[in-house]
C-alpha cells in the first residue's frame, strides 16, 4: 500500500508535429499493456485527455506516488531524446492523502 498520486502532463511540440505526437502516443500503448523494454518496463497507466497540432495533454495514476514519479520520469526522457519535434514537458502533480479529522462529541 502507497500514497496514491495523479498527474497532468502538457507537451508542446513545434508546429505540425502529428507524427511526432503519433510516436508518443505509440510510447504510451506500448507501455500501459506492458510491451516496454529494460528500464522502462513496468507499471504504467497514462491515458490522453486532449491533443491539437501543437499539444498533447496527459493524465498519469498510480497507486504509489514514487511509481508515478518514475513513470513521469520515464516518459520525459523518451520525449527528451527520442522526439527532436518537441519543445515543452510540464507536469503537475497532486499526491492524495488523509487530510486533518476530528469529531467533536456533543457537550
Amino acid at each position: 500500500m502507497g500514497t496514491p498520486a495523479q498527474a497532468e502532463i502538457h507537451i508542446q511540440f513545434k508546429e505540425d508535429s502529428e507524427k511526432a505526437i503519433e510516436k508518443v502516443v505509440s510510447w504510451i500503448e506500448s507501455a500501459n499493456s506492458g510491451k516496454l523494454e529494460g528500464n522502462f518496463k513496468g507499471d504504467y497507466d497514462i491515458s490522453i485527455d486532449d491533443s491539437s497540432d501543437e499539444d498533447l495533454w496527459l493524465k498519469a495514476n498510480s497507486d504509489r506516488s514514487q511509481n508515478l514519479d518514475w513513470q513521469l520520469e520515464n516518459l520525459s526522457s523518451f520525449v527528451f531524446d527520442q522526439v527532436k519535434e518537441a519543445k515543452g514537458f510540464d507536469t503537475t502533480v497532486w499526491v492524495m492523502s488523509d487530510g486533518p479529522w476530528w469529531e467533536r462529541e456533543n457537550e
